[in-house]
């Protein structure tokens, strides 16, 4: 009777943990799924972050270019001024 009590504790247990590391597994599957859509979103939002970087750099660029458009429309009328005979 006690060898049979053991075999069946033994079975029991045996069972209790294969079902704990079947859910374990799960959960790390699910959990992988997760990151790995996390992982996605990471990608496309830097995508994004380089794309406004460009834009970004492209905005100032302009900008400079206008500022400098600007001196020189100042200093060609400070010259007109200057060298205008009236």
């Amino acid at each position: 009777m006690e060898n049979i009590a053991l075999v069946l504790m033994f079975f029991f247990t045996s069972w209790m943990v294969w079902m704990g590391f079947n859910i374990s597994f799960k959960k790390q599957e699910e959990t992988n799924i997760h990151l790995g859509f996390i992982r996605e979103q990471q990608d496309e939002t830097n995508e994004n972050l380089s794309a406004i970087s460009k834009q970004i750099d492209t905005l100032i660029k302009v900008q400079t270019d206008l500022l400098d458009l600007l001196r020189m429309e100042d200093v060609a009328t400070e010259i007109e001024r200057n060298t205008d005979p009236h």
